[in-house]
């Protein structure tokens, strides 16, 4: 079951952002995003976990048709006051998604896992409903340095209790867990102390950097490609005529194929 924030929480959380994300910091995560992502103009993308609409608004500007999930009402009120009608918002738990299967075409699980009892359900859950992407976007446990108070010991414990974070590696194998070896994609960003210098801007931004499994951010996105498995049917048959031949002439007097009544026979 996913924590259900009341306004307290609520409050605070979107304050954890306002602390956290400024400056260069939303345009890097916001251009690491839509790199992974890479949607296509009005593209439905759903956000499990939308909180208070943050990434829902970012995406809704970028010209996508956007839908959210949470279980908390105070977090839904304040998404449906910043989306001003932009967005379809639904209350419900990451875990049980009242929609079809690929009923949209990418969902996205930003700041949600963090803060679940089953992160592999809600990934599942996600899964089931997207037709083309997942894509998690979480604090890693593994950061070499903190934004704001994204580390242990900040967001977690004093601010939000409960929280918890994830590596690179804790998040591939639980993607392989539920799908397999399916097509993964990972970066990091937030790895130098938040600047608005140009050095610091340039290598923030560089794919290389963003290689490092030690960026205080994790953004992945996984291609949910179908898996199917084929197993023999019995095929029964019963031939009306015992003994005739099943198929063709026997023109040459060779042995044609006959059918019995329970296999066929050559």
């Amino acid at each position: 079951m996913s924590r259900i924030f009341d306004y307290r929480d609520a409050t605070r959380f979107e304050n954890w952002l306002d602390e956290a994300l400024y400056g260069h910091a939303v345009e890097l995560r916001q251009n690491l995003i839509l790199k992974l992502l890479d949607p296509l103009p009005g593209a439905r993308i759903l956000d499990i976990g939308c909180g208070t609409g943050r990434d829902l608004a970012f995406f809704a500007r970028h010209g996508l048709d956007v839908s959210g999930v949470d279980p908390s009402p105070f977090m839904l009120d304040a998404a449906r006051v910043r989306l001003g009608g932009r967005a379809e918002l639904f209350r419900c738990f990451g875990e049980d998604l009242p929609l079809e299967d690929n009923s949209c075409d990418m969902a996205v699980l930003i700041h949600t896992l963090e803060f679940v009892d089953n992160p592999a359900a809600v990934f599942a859950e996600a899964c089931r409903v997207a037709k083309d992407r997942v894509f998690i976007g979480c604090v890693n446990r593994f950061a070499l340095r903190a934004l704001g108070s994204m580390k242990p010991g900040g967001l977690a414990e004093r601010e939000i209790p409960g929280a918890r974070f994830f590596s690179v590696g804790e998040l591939k194998r639980m993607v392989r867990h539920v799908l397999g070896d399916v097509p993964v994609k990972w970066r990091t960003a937030f790895h130098l102390p938040l600047s608005t210098g140009p050095r610091r801007r340039i290598l923030e931004g560089s794919s290389l950097v963003q290689r490092s499994p030690w960026g205080a951010f994790v953004a992945m996105v996984v291609t949910p490609v179908p898996r199917f498995r084929l197993r023999p049917l019995d095929l029964r048959y019963a031939a009306r005529e015992p003994g005739r031949l099943a198929t063709g002439v026997n023109l040459a007097g060779g042995t044609g194929m006959r059918v019995s009544e329970n296999r066929i026979q050559r």
